[in-house]
């Protein structure tokens, strides 16, 4: 059994080359609590920060976002997808704005979401009326000589969604997916000949 274990796995290398092109996908939402991934906003304009993990028992007001720390991805990393998605619900009240955006920075960076060595890779903002129902659903491919993206190669960055509502009104909100998708070759240091 054990040789055909090994077996199995000789040919499964053996399959691999340095065109070959591997998949890490972070699903980002994952570390938002899930009751904090839905809730109700009673503004006049205000701001919720995901991940919120400040540990200061109230949700949404960390500004540093979620450090994440990967191998050095300089040698094989090819390109960044970044995918987000909010549903939204206007409740009652009058007009509103609602943007959402996702922010990478630095890992020493105490806010991401200031535009001080931070970069927004997502953008998206719907207005809405009461009883209106949106999507917010950006999505961004980054390759190299964007600056998000050489941070990303380093595989030690912050990252975090904002939603922001200005206007007056209650507003449903359910977080449904913050993904970042990366691709590259990893076995790029195997010959190819």
């Amino acid at each position: 059994m054990k040789r055909l274990a090994w077996l199995g796995l000789l040919f499964l290398l053996a399959a691999c080359s340095g065109y070959t092109v591997t998949t890490l996908r972070l699903e980002l939402h994952t570390f938002v609590p899930e009751a904090n991934r839905s809730g109700s906003l009673d503004v006049i304009s205000g701001t919720l920060r995901f991940p919120d993990d400040d540990g200061d028992n109230t949700f949404g007001n960390d500004p540093d976002g979620y450090w994440l720390s990967l191998t050095d991805t300089r040698d094989v990393l090819e390109r960044a997808e970044f995918l987000a998605r909010v549903r939204l619900v206007h409740q009652s009240g009058g007009p509103v704005n609602v943007g959402l955006e996702v922010h990478v920075a630095p890992e020493g960076d105490s806010n991401i979401y200031d535009g001080n060595g931070d970069y927004r890779v997502l953008n998206d903002s719907k207005s809405l009326n009461p009883g209106e129902t949106a999507e917010l659903a950006p999505s961004a491919t980054l390759a190299p000589g964007d600056p998000a993206f050489d941070l990303l190669r380093g595989g030690r960055f912050r990252v975090g969604v904002l939603l922001s509502v200005t206007g007056s009104g209650t507003i449903q909100y359910s977080l449904e997916e913050a993904t970042l998708v990366l691709s590259g070759k990893v076995f790029g240091l195997i010959p190819n000949n």
